[in-house]
């Protein structure tokens, strides 16, 4: 019988600014591995979670190298389009024994369930047909996690006078819509596809924003303390500890009190900043999140912003015995 020798240090990652949550698209991966035998072609198959769409995935890149450690800068070689069958994929592309090699697939759409990918890859003695025979393969190898999916809708944003303000001017502006350059608050709906624990962390940031205080709520119960505010490259966001589980499927309502700056891109009518909505583990680190749960940043509605306009009033004419 054949002995199919196992492929050398077999890698599968996502790329980074790919989408990572259940149901994204696109996706980037990269597929790495060292040969022992001389090939036509490869396959890669995901066999869990099921649902990985290779349908409009691209081939854009193979690199080849002598040294794993090179691979990063390897050369370029030639490669056959990749041809797709739901979650398996496949190209030409000619493999030299005891080399490294290096796979970039781009526009992959990601399964619609959460979990741990494992895949298996095999090289090829034939580029296609009833004659492939498998030169070198592995199987079941574990790789990178897709995300549960956080889902946010029915954005409203409202005026929020600054604590201390007139308690008659407060009630008559806290449900005016909001204003450049003022506090407000913001709510919307959250709906997560998985289970978080309790002191997990909810992270929320959206740019240009500066966030101060959130509170998530479920009919009457609170879910997050307090919230600490963390400095990013555009805004402020907010980072709150679970305290008690959130349920996957429920509806949650999330109010978030912040401060408009005084210009957005887009302006009163077009402002559209991105949010982005994850749980953290909890033991993450700002600099190194332990993501569980993410939107991928991909809730961008249009802001309700009020447009504010100066008037002044001059009488026409005035009586000669006015003061």
């Amino acid at each position: 019988w054949n002995i199919v020798p196992r492929l050398k240090s077999t890698q599968l990652v996502l790329l980074p600014g790919s989408q990572r949550a259940a149901g994204g698209f696109p996706a980037a991966l990269q597929l790495s591995f060292g040969t022992w035998s001389r090939a036509q072609a490869w396959r890669l198959d995901i066999n869990d979670p099921v649902g990985f769409d290779f349908t409009s995935a691209t081939l854009s890149s193979v690199l080849e190298s002598a040294d794993a450690r090179g691979i990063t800068t390897g050369v370029d070689i030639e490669y056959g389009p990749l041809l797709a069958r739901g979650s398996t994929c496949e190209a030409e592309t000619i493999l030299q024994p005891e080399m490294w090699y290096r796979f970039t697939i781009t526009d992959v759409g990601l399964p619609a369930v959460a979990g741990r990918v494992v895949f298996s890859v095999q090289t090829l003695t034939a580029s296609g047909g009833s004659s492939q025979t498998a030169a070198d393969n592995i199987e079941d190898v574990s790789a990178f996690l897709v995300l549960h999916r956080a889902d946010a809708a029915k954005l409203e944003l409202t005026s929020a006078p600054e604590v201390g303000a007139h308690f008659g001017a407060g009630v008559l502006v806290q449900d005016l819509p909001a204003r450049l350059g003022e506090q407000a608050r913001a709510r919307l709906s959250l709906v997560f596809t998985g289970d978080a624990a309790e002191q997990q962390q909810l992270f929320v940031a959206a740019e240009d924003l500066f966030f101060k205080t959130m509170a998530l709520t479920f009919e009457d119960s609170k879910f997050i303390s307090d919230s600490s505010r963390l400095s990013m490259t555009s805004g402020e966001a907010l980072l709150g500890e679970l305290l008690m589980p959130l349920t996957a499927g429920l509806e949650y309502e999330l109010s978030v009190v912040l401060l408009l700056p005084p210009e957005l891109p887009g302006g009163v009518v077009g402002a559209t900043p991105a949010w982005t909505i994850e749980i953290w583990e909890a033991n993450s680190t700002v600099s190194a999140p332990n993501v569980t749960c993410t939107n991928d940043g991909t809730y961008a509605p249009k802001l309700p912003i009020a447009t504010v306009f100066g008037i002044s009033l001059t009488p026409l004419v005035v009586a000669s015995n006015s003061e």
